[in-house]
């Protein structure tokens, strides 16, 4: 559990967890991508995406040590 992270896991069942399609593969093949001024946005946040989940592991999860996530007993 110390080994896997949830990005791990999240990529395993759900596949690609980028936010637009563009980014799904290593090469951004969009004909638009040169010119497009909301790109760099979306490689920003799937940047933050992929560092939160890469750095969560499961047995932080389970620990109940995720110590970037919203405090959820707010909203219980």
């Amino acid at each position: 559990a110390d080994d896997i992270t949830i990005g791990d896991i999240l990529r395993t069942t759900e596949g690609n967890i980028a936010p637009v399609s563009c980014l799904e593969t290593d090469t951004n093949t969009c004909s638009r991508a040169a010119e497009c001024l909301t790109l760099p946005f979306w490689q920003g946040l799937y940047k933050v995406i992929n560092e939160y989940l890469d750095t969560t592991t499961l047995a932080d999860l389970l620990a109940n040590k995720c110590e970037n996530a919203m405090d959820m007993s707010l909203y219980i």
